[in-house]
């Protein structure tokens, strides 16, 4: 005899069968099909994609740091082996944190090689502090194309902005895009990205944002001449200019 019943014990739905002999066939002997509970009792009762059976799943297919597996890939491959539909959009997947990936994904994948040729040969790396659930860095790296449009690299999430973390990202970084005398990297003034880039990347070079040492300028001096003459040295493309001006802001203030 097989009885099925539903998820709620107050519930009156019930169905009874019983094998017919010698066979492997049953036959209903009972079926109240009429649900006495809440809908929403019996929907989260049931089995659900969640982003830790999601995670398990994939987590065989990112052996290859290169390929491109995006979450539109993902909910066609659980719909096909799975034959569930939109599982969602993929927000945060746990992953193993002594996985060699640790947190680490490659935007595009193995199309960012040849995507490279149409970027600018210029990279801005930063980190920003996560709020909400989880207490954590993210890190990112990215890049512009001829179209001024802004072209994600990579990004991972870490404990703090330290050497170590920095490090570690860089490194991923570097097995991507490799290392060029034609690149240049854009960071603030943090000396664990500093370190990173020099240690990583000896042929590139490395600026500051223009962004934030104005922001500096602005905290330290509060000084509208300077301000005024730091953005045209900043922008201008003539090495005659920019020793010009930066005399002009050395004559408003020296400390400056």
């Amino acid at each position: 005899m097989l009885t099925v019943a539903c998820v709620d014990r107050n519930c009156k739905w019930m169905l009874r069968a019983l094998s017919v002999k010698q066979t492997s066939i049953f036959m209903i002997r009972k079926f109240n099909h009429v649900h006495t509970c809440s809908v929403d009792i019996r929907r989260n009762a049931h089995r659900h994609a969640t982003t830790s059976v999601i995670a398990e799943h994939i987590l065989g297919k990112l052996d290859n740091p290169y390929r491109l597996y995006d979450p539109t890939d993902i909910a066609r491959d659980v719909e096909r082996e799975f034959g569930e539909r939109n599982p969602g959009t993929v927000t945060h997947i746990e992953v193993d944190s002594h996985n060699r990936f640790h947190y680490f994904f490659l935007a595009f994948g193995a199309s960012v090689r040849g995507y490279m040729r149409y970027l600018r040969p210029v990279i801005c790396v930063d980190g920003s502090h996560l709020k909400g659930l989880y207490k954590s860095t993210l890190l990112l790296a990215t890049g512009q194309n001829a179209n001024k449009q802004i072209y994600p690299l990579a990004w991972g999430i870490v404990d703090a902005e330290t050497n170590r973390s920095w490090i570690w990202f860089m490194s991923n970084l570097k097995e991507l895009i490799g290392d060029s005398a034609e690149l240049v990297f854009v960071s603030d003034l943090k000396n664990s990205i500093s370190n990173a880039i020099a240690h990583l990347f000896p042929q590139s070079r490395h600026g500051y944002c223009i962004w934030h040492l104005e922001k500096n300028l602005v905290q330290r001096y509060n000084n509208a001449s300077v301000i005024f003459l730091f953005k045209r040295a900043a922008r201008t493309s003539r090495v005659e200019e920019f020793e010009r001006l930066m005399g002009q802001i050395r004559r408003v203030s020296a400390r400056a």
